[in-house]
């Protein structure tokens, strides 16, 4: 009988150290001790590394670790120091090995011998874990901690089990030289990058080369491409041996390593692995599935499309899928330009039911297409050619088969201007992402999408995820990349490729690299590490050289609104530079003020004014107050121009002493419209565009002091920037659960959650606003119950509990999204 044991795979996006109640997150603390640690012999004077990645091999596990001030340099003597200082006070590291089912805490042995400049461990194997067959297992996270006085010192890693991972135990092809792969790289168009499920560490980087180099390069590496250690094979003559040689013009266009199965999809067809879980000692064989009807050129326009998930601890119901599209319209000879299969690829199925209209057939093309493992649906992004129109559409299936009949209504994407090139599901969530020039995503399976990203003259060709951090990286035709959070509303504009050839990895721990090719590496790999971590760090502006002015609407509240940029060309309407990409940002000025914009707007009225956003007041603006300009204390007066005078409804601010430096400057008026000043028509005259033209008042006197001037113009150097926002909220766990904790089930079984959400740096107090959301996987596995109250502190608490009360085997995800949170923070 099946095992009924379910599991709920609860992905709370969540990462900080422990505090006292609970786990709290969000909390920025900067930190000038770290630990190096490693478990490989290294010379006691040599460079140590800073990224933790350790390896768990047959034998014990023994590591090493010394700390070190990461603004100084670190020497031999630097860490004797400190070795002798902390273990004379009784102090010595312990390491918490964990991942979502299993956590274990191990002490450093508190020893001073000669000559020591490390605390050592040594750790049986047996105590880590028992199993030493071959198969997907879930890499490990480390955390090294050692508390003093009210400090503590505190670092991450990982701890790779190399003695079970499956790609390592084979040969992928004959072993090549750095020099071989440096001769290739001339002829490289492209590279791609494929991960484990289970261990992001361990991956499958491939080089697809232009038409005059032709063969399958493949490199492995264990380390994430940090440590210089990739392994190159040559796998042309193993695809070449099902071709029975006839291989002219082989060529790799993708490649996708499951959880079993190593998949390429090449300009002669697809190739599927033997089963990684049973090494041979041989070089990895490779089998053929035959589609008919299609020839070289529709491989190389085709696609393979893979649902990422880890199965290191396999269900029966449990199955991995990938399609293939081919990006044709389908002719008499051809079943179908889409396929999907589940492990072991054997039979394949189309991927679309016909759909007759009227007795006819609709003419459609499928993009993409993916199986949902949580509701067991396949999803399939397909456009219609004749209509110009893209859609997601859902069906059922049962028993490998899709039902004819659709789970939810087709959604149609509104825009005819979208280009759909790709679809993913973001791995430990249920949420569902469409990338092209723009991005969709969905948290229901495909049954309502949401619009996140709009790009002008590129489209998103590649796309990274992460589970630990539950970041996406997407990058466009153009080298453009672009950072989200899986459910969130936000994504921000990371920077622009330096290289036209590259690929984005993020590797288990969740740093975004960049992976290039170089000559001058020991394995042509070159690895730009910490991408997220620098934004993060950086204020980076994106804001633009156009001209604001604010109009207040209460004292908590302004709206800035564009104007058309003044540079002395016609005042024609331009496009707003105002994008959805602003929304959750800062409007920063000088150093003096940083507000949060809620929403960004595009009007046509004023005709002056392009777009406007709505931000909230945390620090005040300052007012325009210099000494020279005596215009600020007199009096104004506002008088209507006549319509020959101008082309837009202009008004005459009068009785003031100007100056040229005044154009841009924006005039504030309590209780009326503001107005900004275009131009300088003498010395007690100018031109002003009014922001609410239905509040000017004119013919009205205002004395000096009742209005006040505030400088966001471009005129005399801007002097504003919107950059990313800082972390607005803490939040707390009151469990202490995990990152991306899996639970198991039994009947009638219940497990309780508790999530708090404390504002810490808000414009002002919200009553009894929502703060966070439960976005439930498969809602008819589970019951879920939640409930929600606030306390005397502003603070948001979420409650819920899971209970299995249905006779049903599979898994759901649990993922709770915080509201108004942006991408710099780590929820």
């Amino acid at each position: 009988m099946d095992s009924l044991v379910l599991y709920i795979a609860f992905g709370a996006i969540l990462k900080m150290p422990n505090l006292s109640s609970g786990i709290t997150y969000n909390v920025q603390v900067k930190e000038n001790s770290s630990f190096s640690c490693y478990t490989e012999p290294l010379d006691d004077t040599g460079t140590k590394p800073k990224v933790i990645k350790l390896y768990l091999g047959s034998q014990n596990l023994k590591i090493s670790c010394h700390l070190y001030n990461v603004n100084q340099e670190d020497t031999l003597e630097n860490r004797k120091k400190l070795l002798l200082l902390y273990t004379s006070l009784g102090l010595a590291p312990s390491i918490q090995i964990f991942n979502s089912t299993y956590s274990g805490i191990f002490y450093f042995r508190m020893k001073l011998g000669k000559n020591q400049s490390t605390w050592t461990i040594d750790i049986p194997r047996r105590n880590i874990t028992y199993n030493t067959d071959i198969a997907p297992i879930e890499e490990w996270f480390v955390r090294f901690t050692m508390h003093h006085g009210l400090n503590m010192f505190a670092t991450e890693g990982t701890l790779l089990d190399v003695l079970r991972e499956p790609l390592l135990q084979w040969r992928l092809g004959k072993p090549m030289q750095s020099a071989q792969i440096n001769a290739l790289i001339p002829y490289v168009i492209n590279i791609t990058v494929s991960k484990c499920p289970c261990a992001n560490d361990v991956a499958v980087i491939a080089l697809i080369c232009n038409e005059t180099v032709h063969g399958i390069y493949l490199g492995v590496t264990d380390s994430g491409f940090i440590s210089r250690d990739t392994v190159w094979f040559n796998t042309t003559k193993s695809l070449c041996s099902v071709l029975d040689y006839d291989c002219a013009g082989l060529s790799l266009v993708n490649i996708i390593l499951t959880n079993h199965r190593l998949i390429i999809l090449t300009t002669l067809g697809l190739f599927i692995s033997q089963d990684l879980r049973y090494p041979t000692g041989r070089i990895l064989k490779f089998n053929k599935p035959s589609f008919c009807g299609f020839e070289r050129d529709d491989y190389f326009r085709a696609n393979v499309w893979y649902n990422v998930q880890c199965l290191a601890n396999k269900e029966s119901y449990e199955e991995d899928y990938i399609s293939i599209s081919f990006n044709k319209d389908k002719t008499l000879s051809q079943e179908s330009t889409c396929f999907y299969s589940n492990d072991p690829y054997k039979n394949w199925h189309s991927c679309l039911p016909y759909k007759f209209h009227g007795g006819k057939t609709i003419s459609s093309r499928v993009v993409a297409f993916l199986v949902d493992y949580q509701q067991n649906t396949g999803v399939g992004l397909i456009t219609l050619q004749v209509q110009n129109k893209a859609m997601v559409s859902v069906y059922k299936i049962t028993n490998h088969k899709l039902k004819k009949q659709t789970k939810f209504p087709v959604f149609w994407f509104p825009d005819p201007n979208f280009v759909p090139f790709g679809m993913f599901f973001h791995p430990g969530s249920h949420f569902l992402y469409v990338y092209g020039n723009q991005v969709w995503f969905s948290d229901d399976g495909g049954n309502t999408f949401m619009l996140l990203i709009t790009l002008e003259n590129e489209i998103i060709i590649k796309t990274n995820m992460c589970v630990y951090s539950q970041s996406i990286a997407f990058v466009t035709d153009k080298e453009s990349i672009f950072f989200a959070k899986a459910g969130l509303e936000r994504y921000a504009r990371l920077t622009t490729s330096a290289f036209h050839v590259f690929n984005l990895y993020y590797d288990h721990l969740g740093s975004l690299n960049i992976i290039s090719l170089n000559k001058s590496v020991s394995d042509s790999l070159e690895s730009a590490e910490g991408m997220q971590k620098n934004m993060k760090g950086e204020e980076d502006d994106i804001g633009f050289d156009s001209p604001l002015s604010p109009q207040y609407i209460t004292e908590e509240q302004v709206v800035f609104f564009e104007h058309i940029p003044l540079n002395g060309k016609s005042r024609s309407i331009q496009k707003s530079r105002f994008h959805e990409l602003h929304k959750g940002k800062l409007l920063k000025y000088r150093k003096t003020a940083k507000d949060y914009i809620v929403n960004v707007f595009r009007h046509e009225y004023p005709p002056q004014f392009l777009a406007s956003v709505i931000v909230d007041i945390q620090e005040r603006f300052p007012f325009y107050s210099e000494s020279n300009n005596a215009f600020i204390y007199t009096s104004l007066s506002i008088l209507k121009m006549s319509n020959t005078t101008s082309e837009y409804q202009s008004e005459k601010v009068s009785q003031m002493i100007f100056l040229n430096t005044n154009i841009e400057k924006t005039v504030v008026i309590p209780g009326f419209s503001s107005f900004l000043i275009v131009k300088i028509l003498n010395t007690l005259s100018a031109l002003a565009d009014a922001t609410m033209p239905e509040r000017v008042p004119f013919n009205k006197t205002f004395p000096s002091g009742t209005w006040f001037v505030y400088d966001f113009g471009t005129t005399n150097g801007r002097k504003w920037k919107i950059i990313v926002n800082t972390c607005k909220y803490w939040v707390q766990e009151l469990g202490n659960q995990p990152l991306n904790a899996i639970k198991y089930l039994d009947l009638t079984q219940t497990y309780n959650f508790k999530f708090r959400v404390t504002p810490v740096n808000t414009a002002y107090p919200v009553f009894h606003m929502p703060l966070m959301k439960l976005v439930v996987g498969n809602p008819s596995l589970f019951k879920v119950k939640t409930k929600d109250y606030w306390d005397d502190t502003d603070s948001y608490t979420m409650e819920f509990s899971v209970t299995n009360n249905f006779y049903k085997k599979g898994s759901l995800s649990l993922t709770l999204t915080q509201f108004l949170i942006f991408t710099k923070c780590y929820l």
